[in-house]
């Protein structure tokens, strides 16, 4: 492999499947650099100077500016709304095709040459300012994995998590408060059962191309990844080149969490104490049955296709 090669290892999928926990726990290791949903740097933290994982504001941050400095000359040269358009344009769903294929329009070629330079530049500085280390990006959206697949001096793999989309599902019900949003009270948007599935099948579809595409791929399971933490990383750390796994730091699945540096994600990211991992299964109570049968009837291929179908996983 290259040596100048940014290695990057990009966490995708439908959104509460899990990503941020993986982010996090894979953080731990020496040598791995978690930055959360990097896809969202431009107008969470950047633009509005949201809260970072650190639990400073981005522009106040101890990392993210000494990145931007080196990236672009400090966040004063960023045009955030030109970097937001160009990713709203690129990478999206439908152009999934193009960006494996190497087609498109004259000016879809060019909004995505601009988007990957900006880009490049961005990874390169957090490479550097880390410390050389391998980056964990959890933006989870598939079609900004492929515009990141572009970019010749990334070197990228994937991991598809997949969590069951009757969890998923009434995840998105649930009222959360978003605590980066220090200046106000705001909470996540909730979304209707039909919405979600929709969404997660959308994801996961989208994820799927990169096993077709011959990147470096790899399928995990949340419940796999909440009942078996230690396994699941051994999995990952051979998936990613290295021989021998990491000290066995998840063996009583209790993980201390340090400082980290994610620009977006899950609450979960400002917790600094012991984190027991364990699975989530408050839907198999509370989730109206009704529902619970409407989801399956929408989404019974892939809940068959992954082994969902049935009872449960635990």
């Amino acid at each position: 492999m290259n040596s100048d090669k940014i290695k990057v290892l990009y966490i995708g999928g439908a959104g509460r499947s899990g990503s941020t926990l993986l982010d996090l726990i894979l953080g731990e290791i020496p040598g791995f650099f978690s930055v959360g949903e990097l896809r969202s740097i431009w107008d969470r933290s950047i633009e509005e100077n949201q809260l970072c994982g650190c639990n400073h504001p981005f522009r106040e941050c101890a990392f993210w500016p000494q990145v931007i400095q080196r990236a672009y000359g400090g966040v004063e040269q960023v045009d955030t709304a030109r970097m937001q358009a160009l990713h709203d344009r690129v990478a999206r769903f439908r152009h999934i095709p193009l960006l494996v294929g190497g087609r498109g329009s004259p000016d879809f070629r060019k909004d995505l040459a601009e988007y990957t330079a900006a880009l490049e530049k961005l990874y390169r500085a957090i490479h550097e300012v880390s410390g050389g280390q391998i980056i964990i990006d959890s933006s989870k959206n598939p079609s900004y994995g492929f515009v990141l697949k572009t970019i010749p001096n990334i070197d990228l793999h994937v991991i598809h998590l997949v969590r069951d989309v009757r969890a998923v599902a009434y995840s998105w019900q649930r009222q959360r408060v978003r605590p980066e949003v220090h200046w106000k009270q705001e909470y996540m948007p909730r979304f209707k059962v039909t919405h979600s599935v929709r969404e997660w099948y959308r994801c996961n579809v989208g994820m799927m191309m990169f096993k077709a595409a011959r990147t470096r791929y790899m399928f995990m399971k949340y419940e796999e990844l909440v009942r078996q933490p230690q396994a699941a990383v051994d999995n990952i750390m051979r998936h990613m080149g290295f021989p021998e796994p990491p000290p066995a730091f998840l063996a009583d699945r209790c993980l201390t969490l340090t400082t980290s540096h994610t620009v977006a994600g899950n609450p979960l990211r400002f917790q600094r104490e012991s984190l027991t991992i364990q699975a989530d299964n408050e839907w198999q109570q509370k989730m109206d049955r009704r529902q619970q049968r409407w989801v399956m009837a929408l989404a019974w291929p892939m809940l068959l296709g992954y082994g969902y179908w049935g009872h449960p996983e635990n």
